[in-house]
């Protein structure tokens, strides 16, 4: 197979609609954003994995990143064909599913978390901060996804899957720097 198709040489590309539309489209960018998304958490996984003896206490992690990959993925197909409804993200599962989901690992990976008074800042353990970094990506994401809601009425579930996903995120940072005993950065005011 030959990656080089050619065709999208004069700046337009092919959705899996088959319809053409330009490069600097808001479609595209959305899920572009979120492929970066997908990308950035598996830098994330790879790093967690770099350290074998914490590899077996830490494989739930792994296959939790592993999780939202393929959930974004998912997203991204649909997002890539035009006028079709965003309904089931997985197959086994419908949208409250998804966002119930979510909302227990958060709940969880906070009971082993010292409550918030203040505001995080990144650093402390460079997991924390990749994760915080995908946070950041995700949360773009959820901005492009809420204007191509705007512009286009489609796709509504997954801005609250998104949101969601960028509050684990936040917590996943807090929550990987506690299990790889970082230092957690707050702002002082």
């Amino acid at each position: 197979m030959k990656i080089y198709t050619k065709s999208g040489d004069q700046g337009k590309t092919s959705l899996a609609s088959l319809d053409r539309v330009s490069k600097s489209s808001l479609r595209i960018e959305v899920y572009g954003t979120i492929d970066e998304l997908i990308s950035q958490l598996g830098v994330l996984k790879d790093f967690i994995k770099l350290e074998p003896e914490h590899l077996e206490k830490h494989k739930k992690v792994v296959f939790s990143i592993e999780e939202k990959q393929h959930l974004l993925f998912r997203m991204n197909a649909k997002l890539a064909l035009a006028k079709v409804p965003d309904r089931l993200l997985d197959p086994n599962a419908s949208h409250q599913d998804v966002l119930t989901k979510f909302e227990q690992e958060i709940d969880k990976m906070n009971e082993d978390l010292t409550p918030l008074a203040n505001f995080v800042i990144p650093g402390g353990d460079l997991r924390s901060s990749l994760a915080h970094s995908c946070r950041c990506i995700c949360r773009r994401a959820e901005r492009l996804l809420v204007k191509l809601y705007e512009k286009e009425d489609q796709h509504i579930s997954f801005i609250s899957i998104i949101n969601r996903l960028s509050d684990w995120l936040f917590v996943f940072a807090r929550y990987l720097t506690k299990i790889f005993n970082g230092q957690e950065n707050l702002f002082k005011s």
